[in-house]
């Protein structure tokens, strides 16, 4: 969709959005009333049985409007952002209804008027409000033009028409505010039919003032049951009228009648809030009358209003109620008391956590949690150490969450003067909230006797020390004075480490503690130089390697074999190739398949050290770990090493699995070897599992027919020139000899269209561009056709000559666009750039004849040929 659509959606929605039952009409004077009201159920058909279904009065007369001129917009889109003027369109719009035209294309007419007609345009709609599949569509027109034309037509027409006709109008009537209809309204509150006297008595409330509320406190005695609810739903229209514009006591006055009128029970319950929102202060005693209620409604309306109804005396009265509530409604009162926003909310929710059930104490805590600042931390801090876990769990998630600042530097305040359990819980919190300025007091708690207390300040200081404080937690560790201990500040400093983004700092800090460690603290100190992964990091651990001590020793091992970076690589080859102990050669080569998969270094190089593994491997085990990660290698090389372990029995299934894996991994890359493996092993192999597997690729490659996916992609380029656009700015691979890094573009990655090459899952991101780039053999010059689908904006060139682009966005359709080219004879090159704005980011392509035949003796690869290539 274009911005220019999206624009007219939202004139439509902010239109459309005033319209909600309760909304104040705009004035009239406006170039358009916000409000549109419709009287039936939505159809895309004027008069169809679903049109002349009547939605009750009181009912969601705003919902239709949301529909109508959403299709309204979506319909007319294209046309209303033409060259015609408004006034064109409204002249135009009115030759269609004073022509023979359908009622189809009348009721589009209507629609336009609806937006660029006026009073010239009254007299042509009016009569269509008699007619049964026109009138909804004319009311449409009617109640958005401006100017007493269209209220006396529809005042006209109230009273010549009958049934659902004069429903709709009464209904527009209201919409339009119409205060000069309101004698007619009153009159046909008495009418026979109750749908048009409920429509009249809510067209009343919409209206409002004094005439209108008279005519409805009338009625309220007087009309029979099936019209009651309606006229309560005016009135009570009518009192909010009076409310907004600050006449409170007419409001109030309309809300006390309904309130002892026999009026249904929803009206009578919306009746009680208005009655108290509209007393102001003096509301209270009748809100705390509507919470005491022993009815479940009242006591919810009552909630409403406790959080409606303002002033801080209010707030203090419903603290005191509190008290008095039963314990099975105390929790819903506290949250409205929550809801409210003036300075005796808190004091009372923390009162609540030291008094009340343990459903209202659990209540305060939790919403303390979400409202609560520094003047809750007593309180909380009081209930953390409570004897009821439930309680004390909740109070410490409160303290966890409370706003930094303040709350930080009281806790910290605090901690210095607090003893026994509380000291101990100001340490968690400590950490917990990562507060610096507690930290001498926490190196303090550390030298403790305790052992909890000091355990709990090792494991804050991981969370708040700095690189200044690193030492001490070191020193922590040479002096430890048990394995409990020795272990909980590895931890610490672990955290610490990975929290601090100086690794350098980290790893100098310690190697300087290593020489003067026990055996227990070097292992652990290696352990840790693991995490950070540091050059000297890695240098230490190959050190420790030749330790006389061989706990020291398999430590440094371990911890090699699992490094996390490929710059470890190297080394564990080394000691796969030398280690004679079983265990150990096999963790080796689990890690250096494991960093091989990791690695960013051509594949040439992974391919190097896999043969190195292979020539190594010693056992069955060994290669099968060899050809699990071989399987992940996109390159028709690495079915060069695979192929000979085919002839040993023992892993001949794995062998086949691998280099099945490997060809789904080269479908883009080398089709034609893909192809010819997976034909060879569906035919010759004796498991059923290869041959179902290979069957599976051979149907793949047979989807992708002739497209091209073998590709290499370029990007995301995401930062345009100054003053142009992604489409448009040139981007290094649109430029001669610029640096470009191409990497394989993954191919048949969705099953059920394994031609459609993927970037969002490639590259991921909006609003950004990538190229991909192919090479396509063909055995002699003649002319082709490429047929493509891009999502969203494309450039194609073909051996460097653009010949075809598009700014557009939209879903890729395999051959939605055509290019013709010339395919020399040899490799060709092809280019492709394609933008991204939101959504799928895809294409596919393929190479046609002229006339669109399946073109024989091409070949495709991503890679540049080289210069021998055929």
């Amino acid at each position: 969709m274009h911005d220019n659509q999206r624009a007219v959606i939202r004139m439509a929605e902010s239109r459309t959005l005033a319209s909600a039952p309760g909304s104040t009409p705009a004035p009239l004077t406006q170039r358009r009333p916000a409000a549109l009201s419709w009287p039936f159920t939505a159809s895309s058909q004027p008069g169809s049985p679903a049109a002349r279904q009547v939605i009750p009065p009181g009912g969601p007369v705003g919902l239709w409007p949301r529909l109508a001129w959403a299709t309204l917009v979506l319909g007319l889109a294209s046309g209303l952002l033409g060259a015609d003027t408004g006034a064109d369109k409204a002249r135009k719009a009115l030759s269609v209804l004073q022509s023979e035209a359908s009622p189809a294309d009348k009721a589009f007419a209507c629609k336009q008027l609806a937006i660029w007609g006026g009073p010239e345009a009254v007299p042509a709609l009016a009569p269509l409000l008699a007619d049964e599949q026109l009138a909804s569509w004319a009311r449409i027109a009617l109640e958005a033009i401006p100017g007493p034309a269209a209220d006396a037509a529809l005042r006209e027409a109230a009273q010549r028409l009958t049934g659902l006709r004069l429903v709709g109008v009464i209904n527009s009537i209201g919409v339009r505010a119409d205060c000069q209809a309101i004698d007619l309204l009153r009159a046909k509150l008495t009418d026979a039919d109750p749908e048009v006297a409920s429509a009249a008595a809510v067209a009343l409330g919409r209206i409002g003032g004094q005439e209108a509320a008279r005519a409805l406190t009338a009625a309220l005695a007087n009309v029979p049951d099936p019209v009651r609810s309606a006229v309560a739903q005016g009135a009570i229209l009518c009192a909010e009228r009076f409310l907004a514009e600050g006449q409170a006591a007419q409001a109030q006055a309309l809300y006390d009648a309904l309130r002892h009128a026999p009026v249904p029970k929803p009206r009578l319950l919306e009746a009680t809030r208005g009655a108290i929102l509209a007393r102001q202060a003096d509301g209270l005693s009748l809100l705390l009358e509507t919470l005491r209620a022993l009815d479940k409604d009242l006591f919810r309306i009552g909630l409403r209003a406790a959080r409606e109804l303002p002033g801080q005396a209010v707030t203090e009265a419903l603290a005191a109620e509190l008290e008095r509530t039963p314990p099975a409604r105390q929790p819903a009162l506290l949250l409205a008391l929550a809801d409210r926003t003036d300075a005796a909310v808190l004091p009372a929710l923390a009162a609540a956590t030291r008094s009340g059930s343990r459903d209202l104490r659990l209540a305060a805590l939790s919403v303390l949690e979400q409202k609560g600042d520094v003047t809750c931390v007593p309180v909380l801090l009081e209930a953390a150490v409570s004897t009821d876990a439930e309680v004390a769990s909740s109070a410490k998630a409160a303290l966890r969450r409370l706003p930094a600042g303040e709350v930080d530097a009281d806790l910290a305040t605090r901690l210095r003067q607090a003893t026994g359990p509380t000291r101990q819980l100001l340490v968690e919190l400590a950490g917990q909230r990562r507060i610096g300025a507690a930290v001498p007091e926490l190196i303090k708690a550390t030298d403790r006797a305790e052992l909890p207390l000091r355990l709990a300040a090792i494991k804050a200081l991981g969370e708040t020390a700095s690189i200044a404080e690193l030492e001490v937690l070191t020193g922590l560790l040479a002096r430890a004075k048990d394995q409990q201990e020795l272990e909980t500040v590895e931890s610490a400093l672990e955290s610490a480490c990975a929290r601090l983004p100086d690794k350098a700092v980290c790893t100098d800090k310690l190697l300087a503690r290593l020489p003067a460690c026990a055996t227990p603290a070097r292992c652990a100190i290696l352990r840790l130089l693991g995490s950070l992964a540091t050059a000297p990091a890695l240098a230490a651990v190959q050190t420790a390697l030749a330790s006389p001590e061989p706990t020291e020793q398999e430590t440094a091992f371990r911890v090699l074999a699992d490094w996390p970076e490929a710059t470890a690589l190297p080394a564990l080859v080394d000691f796969y190739s030398r280690s004679t102990n079983a265990t150990q050669r096999a963790l080796a080569l689990r890690g250096c398949v494991r960093l091989l998969s990791l690695a960013s270094q051509p594949v040439a190089q992974t391919l190097k050290i896999y043969a190195q593994l292979v020539q190594r491997a010693t056992g069955p085990d060994d290669r099968r770990l060899v050809l699990s990660g071989l399987a992940k290698v996109p390159d028709p090389a690495a079915l060069k090493l695979v192929e000979p372990m085919l002839a040993d029995p023992a892993i001949e299934a794995e062998a086949e699995q691998a280099l099945l894996g490997i060809a789904s991994g080269i479908v883009g890359l080398a089709p034609t070897e893909a192809r010819a493996l997976a034909a060879r092993l569906k035919a010759q192999s004796k498991y059923a599992a290869t041959r179902a597997r290979a069957n599976d690729l051979l149907e793949t490659l047979d989807q992708v027919e002739d497209y091209i996916v073998a590709w290499q992609v370029a990007g995301p380029y995401t930062e345009p020139e100054s003053g142009r656009s992604l489409f448009d700015t040139a981007f290094p691979p649109e430029k001669a000899g610029a640096a470009v890094s191409w990497k394989p573009l993954p191919a048949a990655t969705q099953p059920k269209r394994p031609w459609m090459l993927d970037l969002l899952a490639a590259l991921g991101g909006e609003r950004r561009a990538a190229y991909a780039r192919t090479f396509v053999w063909s055995e002699s010059e003649r002319p082709a056709r490429v047929e493509f689908g891009t999502d969203d904006g494309y450039k194609l060139w073909w051996n460097g000559q653009l010949v075809q682009q598009a700014n557009r966005s939209g879903a890729a359709v395999p051959g939605q666009f055509k290019a013709n080219v010339t395919l020399r004879q040899g490799w060709n090159e092809v280019l492709l750039k394609v933008t991204q704005d939101t959504g799928p980011w895809e294409f596919c392509l393929r190479l046609r004849s002229p006339s669109g035949e399946k073109l024989e003796g091409i070949r495709q690869q991503a890679t540049p040929p080289q210069p021998t290539s055929p």
